[in-house]
């Protein structure tokens, strides 16, 4: 059998430790359920040797930057809220979530630039893996 494996790392990029960072302070950390998020991911040579171990002799294991150009700060937000931010609490109101998401785009403005479009990079676990 083979195996592979793409694992986003979102969380590692700047923006998705400071845009997350406002998820759990006030006045927004009601809008978001509480999530723990791995902050020691497992690195390339750790998968390798738990790849080795399973049987997996043939293989190929390596971190990738992935670029993307973005839109709209709104669409950088939607790209974090999918991928690296904690979801939404059940009791969100609109009106809250709306004065986040406008503290959310300043914010990737402040780091991005304010022109359009906006240059997103992200980091993935790239794994191939053929049993021996």
């Amino acid at each position: 059998g083979q195996l592979l494996i793409h694992s986003p790392r979102s969380q590692a990029h700047p923006l998705a430790e400071i845009i997350g960072g406002m998820t759990q302070s006030n006045p927004y950390r009601e809008l978001f359920q509480e999530r723990h998020i791995e902050t020691d991911p497992i690195q390339p040579l750790q998968l390798s040797e738990h790849l080795h171990r399973l049987g997996f002799g043939r293989q190929w294991v390596d971190e990738r930057v992935f670029a993307a150009s973005l839109p709209t700060a709104n669409r950088v937000l939607r790209t974090l809220m999918n991928t690296a931010l904690p979801p939404l609490s059940t009791d969100s109101l609109d009106s809250d979530l709306s004065n986040f998401e406008k503290a959310a785009e300043d914010e990737i403005m402040r780091h991005c630039g304010s022109t359009p479009p906006f240059f997103w990079s992200s980091l993935h676990l790239l794994a191939w893996a053929r049993l021996s």
